[in-house]
């Protein structure tokens, strides 16, 4: 069996710095599971495939799920000394097995011996393991190293004269075999996965597992990350074959976990999700993951374990192959949007205003800011509070709010809020010139209301009083003081004065119209509220 683990294989192994303690894997963890459990049994993979030449193979395959090949002694020119080693899942081994090796004796493979594997596999298929059975062939009753005087079997003798005994028709390669036995290999679920696999669901995301391991196993899994409980449906490939793609659009929201399936199983799976309006993304490492990565909305390969084919075929690739780096990766996303949002919702709110105002003005007859001054708003009083938007604190409870349905930046209520928004501000302006029709009042008013509304969207609409402590921000301190330190220069400074067309206002005056213009934070308390942002 350890020596079937080393021939039937693609994968190798590199020593770590410890030198033979630990491995690097290269190509299939599973297939490099084995090599390591050979290792540390003492059959070394490198010294086992210089005594044997690969003369043909049959690659793992998702629908058959088994592997095999044919190899030959080195030191061997004769065609007795050829054999046969397949491996793959327990129930594909045990189709091809009509013969087992027990110890040093081969016997038939019953039916009833077989129900006994069955039921023994099931029972560490439960725990979660990855079972890997393994059978073989031979046209020599005695493999070299590994099993001795195998000859000396009045039974051996028998079957060497048999036409279906297992020494004869090598021709055949997956047929008539000698079932070895089985391993469990463990992949235990990170601790930190039922963590993200609880945060995606509270994210409105759904999680579903689609494997090509059996039931057993899925479900085991499944539970340990969180994705199902214990008694939920689990769809076989099997099964799901046999339904039309009417009555899958009908479960697919009941069911989680896809067990035993192939590669165009997934790739269908991606299109019926995509037709009931879901955004899908697929993670995948192999060959077996690449229709099902392209067909994705977002396909997400794996950078460590993940295949050239899977990376080619993905548009994300995560370099630490952690399922809950894709979950922190959404978080950082979204919050990296809604910054964005509200970085073109601070810049609209102003330029409404604006706009508004100077129609009102025209009609009105009321101070109009020259377009100087409308320039060095755009550039000094919006240029670097917009730029220290992109600096605010993320949401913490962004995972807790539903994803977004649509593509576009702003929505129905965003659109609103700046409207809304943009017509306090030149409320608040117009009202300003009743009291004294004056145009440095006005360009100073518009610039100071619209550091207010910074306030606002620095802290993403939420409550200042419980979260006063994040205006503390260097950046956005720097941001929100910088006009109102530049603004003095621009009315007390002569050159500036002609300039800009400002007039000086006494400091009494400025600190008023600071007061004022932070009034406006209850005016845009009272849209959020019309709004329920």
């Amino acid at each position: 069996m350890l020596l079937n683990s080393v021939l039937c294989s693609t994968a190798s192994l590199i020593p770590k710095v410890d030198h033979g303690n630990d491995f690097d894997i290269i190509g299939d963890t599973t297939e490099g599971a084995l090599l390591i459990m050979a290792h540390h049994q003492g059959v070394f993979y490198e010294q086992e495939r210089n005594k044997w030449q690969i003369i043909e193979e049959i690659p793992f395959s998702a629908q058959t799920k088994r592997m095999s090949v044919k190899v030959k002694s080195q030191k061997s020119k004769v065609k007795s000394e050829e054999y046969i080693f397949s491996k793959g899942a327990p129930e594909s081994i045990l189709e091809i097995s009509n013969f087992i090796q027990i110890g040093q004796e081969i016997k038939p493979l019953t039916p009833t011996k077989k129900i006994e594997i069955n039921k023994e596999f099931e029972k560490f298929a439960q725990k979660g393991l990855r079972m890997i059975a393994f059978s073989y062939k031979t046209s020599s009753p005695v493999i070299p190293n590994l099993i001795q005087d195998l000859k000396n079997s009045p039974l051996n003798l028998k079957e060497r004269g048999n036409k279906n005994g297992p020494y004869q028709n090598l021709e055949n390669l997956e047929e008539n075999q000698i079932f070895l036995g089985f391993v469990g290999v463990a992949d235990p679920v990170r601790p930190e996965v039922k963590e993200a696999v609880e945060k995606a669901k509270k994210a409105g995301i759904k999680v579903v597992m689609i494997t090509g391991d059996n039931e057993l196993t899925a479900e085991a899994v499944g539970i340990k990350a969180g994705i199902i409980e214990k008694g939920e449906d689990i769809l076989s490939g099997k099964i799901f074959r046999t339904y039309s793609d009417k009555e899958l659009l009908a479960i697919l929201p009941k069911v989680k976990i896809f067990a035993r399936t192939y590669p165009e199983d997934k790739h269908r799976l991606v299109k019926l999700y995509q037709q009931l309006g879901e955004i899908v993304a697929v993670t995948g490492d192999g060959v077996n993951d690449a229709l099902a990565l392209k067909q994705a909305n977002v396909g997400v390969a794996m950078g460590k374990t993940g295949t050239d084919v899977a990376k080619d075929a993905a548009h994300i690739i995560i370099t630490d192959d952690n399922f809950a780096t894709l979950v922190s990766a959404i978080e950082q996303g979204r919050n990296i949007f809604i910054h964005i949002k509200n970085a073109i919702k601070f810049l609209l709110s102003g330029n409404i205003c604006e706009v508004i105002y100077i129609i009102l003005a025209l009609i009105l007859s009321l101070p109009i800011p020259t377009p100087l001054q409308i320039l060095y708003i755009n550039i000094a009083t919006d240029g670097l509070p917009a730029i220290s938007l992109a600096f605010a604190p993320d949401d913490k409870e962004i995972l807790n709010k539903p994803p977004r349905k649509t593509l576009s930046i702003l929505d129905k209520v965003d659109f609103n809020y700046v409207f809304l928004t943009g017509a306090l501000v030149t409320i608040f302006t117009i009202f300003s010139t009743l009291f004294k029709p004056d145009l440095s009042i006005v360009f100073t008013l518009i610039i100071f209301v619209q550091q207010m509304i910074l306030i606002d969207l620095f802290l993403s609409h939420k409550h200042i009083i419980p979260n006063y402590r994040l205006l503390f921000n260097p950046i956005f301190q720097v941001a929100f003081w910088f006009p109102f330190v530049l603004h003095p220069l621009l009315l007390y400074h002569p050159f500036l004065q002609q300039i800009f067309k400002t007039t000086p206002i006494s400091l009494p005056l400025l600190i008023v119209l600071f007061i004022y213009s932070s009034l406006i934070l209850f005016g845009i308390k009272g849209v959020k509220k019309f709004l329920k942002i």
